[in-house]
């Protein structure tokens, strides 16, 4: 009589053992030589109305491999133009690519319903970019609770925020977090949202809501909850339609990956070059923002 369990026993062993020459053949190393592409000048200035330094950052960019720091631009000149009231700020450079211009009492820098323009010139080259300052709204309370230790989840306190969108138009907020004063950054931590929930422009039907409670639970880091002691501020910046879908496209692209991955795509940008004295470009964004912060120590 035929042996179907040795058959069976030999077909597993040659697909063991030809699965273990796939696996083994693909150890190879294969250097790709990719070309580095053209640099491009890289503006980052989100602003707010905060009376603290304004920081404007300008690098070029870096080949995509590269394990050195993006090379910073020390010779541009900056200022912001306020479009309504006709005032201008000059932004001095302080050093690793950082172009610095701190208010004084006596300053209006940031006013809301104002337009502004960011101008860099760099190079023989003028760049501009144009934003208007939406209001935002008020971080209400921060609450927190202790949770005991369970399956996926380490023993600490977790914090949510109460707020409410303000009534009467679409509102787009970044609800940006500070633990102990550092900013939690990570992709999975970038906090957006269209009135107080999630949504698209020109829809309107959460005007005037609670933060929903996904927006106002994410102020928390749920690999490390908060410690007795820790310090908690949470800050809400308004935005406009074009800054958030910025941020939730670079959002997208940095968590990108797995079976359901899409294809990358170059980030959108609001910086214009006017002048074409030489070939670089510019990328990046510039947003105006109104800020309410509040803060709590854990406790």
């Amino acid at each position: 009589m035929f042996n179907f369990k040795k058959l069976h026993i030999v077909k597993y062993t040659l697909t063991l053992l030809f699965a273990s020459v796939i696996l083994t053949g693909c150890e190879k190393v294969v250097d790709v030589d990719l070309e580095e592409g053209e640099k491009l000048l890289v503006v980052d200035a989100w602003l707010t109305n905060q009376d603290k330094p304004q920081v404007v950052r300008l690098t070029e960019s870096a080949p995509y491999f590269s394990n050195v720091p993006a090379p910073v631009i020390s010779s541009a000149q900056v200022k912001v133009k306020d479009l309504t009231n006709l005032k201008e700020y000059v932004f001095s450079y302080a050093g690793d690519g950082n172009y610095v211009f701190t208010p004084s009492v006596l300053d209006t820098f940031g006013i809301v319903n104002h337009s502004y323009q960011l101008v860099v010139d760099y190079d023989g080259d003028s760049y501009v970019a144009n934003s208007f300052l939406n209001r935002t709204t008020l971080v209400d309370t921060i609450e927190y609770e202790f949770r005991e230790e369970s399956i996926g989840v380490k023993e600490g306190y977790f914090a949510f925020f109460v707020g409410q969108d303000s009534i009467g138009k679409q509102d787009f907020y970044w609800v940006r977090t500070y633990r102990n004063n550092s900013f939690l950054n990570k992709p999975g931590q970038i906090n957006v949202c269209v009135d107080g929930s999630f949504g698209s422009e020109g829809n309107n039907g959460s005007d005037g809501i609670y933060f929903i409670p996904p927006i106002a639970q994410g102020i928390n880091d749920s690999d490390d909850p908060y410690q007795l002691g820790d310090s908690l501020r949470v800050e809400i910046h308004s935005l406009t339609a074009g800054s958030y879908f910025y941020i939730t496209q670079m959002q997208g692209q940095l968590t990108n990956g797995g079976l359901f991955a899409i294809t990358p795509e170059n980030l959108t940008t609001n910086i214009v070059k006017k002048t074409s004295a030489t070939s670089l470009k510019a990328v990046g964004w510039f947003n105006m923002a109104a800020v309410h912060s509040k803060g709590v120590r854990i406790q």
